[in-house]
């Protein structure tokens, strides 16, 4: 029985192993018993590098995704590496456009300090070459004062020569009163200051025509007012007409003469000054043209009494005087037809220096009719 057992195991054994030896392998039967292997790729995909936090490694990141972006990424994968990059664009966009622009303010500030440096140059010669041409004139006149200087209200306002005569002749085409007081702080430190008064603030009587602007709308000039008076006559205008009109026209200014003088007193009670103010004439008949003149006022409140400070006196010395009317006349701020005087007080009147009728007849030339 044991030699039995023994046969049949190693028929057994014989069996199984021819059995395994004959087994059919199931990769060499495609279809059957597995699934066609897939075929290797020559080049496979690396993996994604890891997005970085920073906007530089955003900024790189976005474009390395774009360069090694799978052909088979879906649509929206796109759009969103699209905005990415779009954003990082506009990024760098704008920090170009904010360097430009502070480059640029850079570049105009340069320019406006080089430009202001020239004009502060001209300045310079320009007031040296006046000092020295003023300097030669006055040496040979025999003048001892070397550079006139004209200044509104306070000695430290700059402006250019021909802008402060334009602004004084604006003022008296307008009807204002302009006195100049003189200062002198050394030898080449001599100045003119000047101020404006307007009439139309003493509130006391009505002296603008109508339609002649007053405290409302725009300010007419003396010549002005004239020409909208005249509009309403014409060359058929009858002569008694035409005189009775003037002469109510002309009891305006004459009132307006009264204020500029009231204003003279009020400003100047016991100092010296010298003030001038412009006036028009009354033309004889329509087709006249009128004529403008400015009246030279050196104003002395405390001559007869003997009471002058050095200043006071100083001011009214013809050298004074005949410098800044020189420094007038060369910059245009007066008309031709001018009349100067002296005058202590405003008194009206036969006699008086600021006489109206007086004033008006000297300035213009016209003689009495009796």
């Amino acid at each position: 029985r044991a030699a039995a057992e023994a046969t049949a195991a190693e028929v057994t054994t014989e069996t199984e192993a021819s059995t395994k030896r004959w087994e059919p392998k199931k990769s060499f039967i495609p279809g059957v018993f597995s699934k066609k292997p897939k075929k290797e790729e020559a080049n496979p995909t690396p993996p994604p590098a890891p997005v970085a936090t920073t906007p530089a490694g955003a900024a790189a990141t976005t474009s390395m995704l774009m360069a090694d972006m799978d052909p088979n990424a879906s649509v929206d994968d796109k759009i969103m590496a699209l905005k990415h990059k779009e954003a990082a664009s506009l990024r760098q966009l704008r920090d170009l456009r904010n360097e430009l622009l502070a480059l640029r303010n850079e570049a105009e500030k340069d320019r406006q300090a080089e430009a202001e440096a020239v004009h502060a140059e001209e300045d310079a010669k320009f007031a040296t070459a006046m000092q020295k041409k003023m300097e030669a004139k006055n040496s040979n006149n025999g003048k001892g004062f070397t550079f006139c200087v004209v200044r509104f209200h306070a000695p430290n306002d700059v402006r250019d020569a021909m802008r402060e005569a334009r602004f004084i002749n604006r003022e008296l085409d307008l009807g204002k009163l302009v006195t100049f007081t003189f200062r002198a702080e050394g030898q080449k430190e001599e100045k003119f200051l000047y101020n404006v008064s307007d009439p139309n603030d003493l509130d006391l009587i009505d002296i603008s025509s109508p339609g002649a602007g007053g405290k409302s709308g725009k300010r007419k000039t003396l010549l002005d007012e004239y020409q909208k008076w005249r509009s309403g006559y014409s060359v058929l205008t009858d002569w008694q007409d035409w005189q009775a009109g003037l002469k109510v026209f002309m009891q305006r200014h004459r009132e307006r003469y009264n204020a500029l003088l009231t204003l003279l007193e009020v400003e100047y009670p016991t100092t010296s000054a010298i003030a001038i103010f412009r006036l028009i004439d009354d033309p004889y008949e329509y087709t006249q043209p009128v004529k403008q003149g400015d009246v030279v006022i050196i104003w002395s409140p405390g001559r007869d009494a003997g009471d002058m400070s050095l200043e006071t006196r100083t001011t009214t010395t013809p050298v004074v005087v005949g410098n800044i009317m020189a420094w007038l006349e060369k910059n245009n701020a007066l008309v031709s037809w001018r009349y100067r005087t002296d005058a202590a007080d405003t008194d009206q009147g036969e006699g008086g220096n600021l006489d109206y009728d007086h004033v008006y007849r000297k300035l213009f030339q016209k003689t009495r009719v009796f």
